[in-house]
């Protein structure tokens, strides 16, 4: 859960993305999606149109924060690992450094 107006979300953009564009090499990974709690979804590409990169993860909408508020959420960014049944495996607080070992350990770990 991000927004376009959160400055630690923005700044972990660029891992995310990374992280994405690894997950999408091979079939079968786990997908990563990206929910806008702005008011408006005409700020989610007009914000992407800036970057020097393109985005390859799924952007969804949540206008109201009715998923968030579900989901216990509190802080943006947030982040959820969930399996295949749509299970929380672990919850991350705040912007992550998607490639860290720490991170990448967690998440070979909890496995899909």
């Amino acid at each position: 859960f991000w927004a376009t107006w959160c400055a630690p979300c923005l700044e972990e953009i660029p891992s995310l993305e990374y992280l994405a564009r690894q997950l999408n090499q091979k079939p079968g990974l786990p997908q990563l999606y990206a929910i806008s709690e702005d008011e408006s979804i005409a700020e989610v590409p007009k914000l992407f149109s800036t970057l020097e990169h393109s985005i390859s993860f799924h952007s969804l909408h949540d206008p109201t924060g009715q998923l968030a508020h579900a989901m216990g959420t509190s802080k943006f960014p947030e982040t959820y690992w969930l399996n295949s049944k749509g299970e929380v495996r672990y919850k991350w607080i705040g912007p992550q450094n998607w490639l860290s070992s720490e991170v990448l350990a967690i998440l070979a770990a909890r496995g899909q």
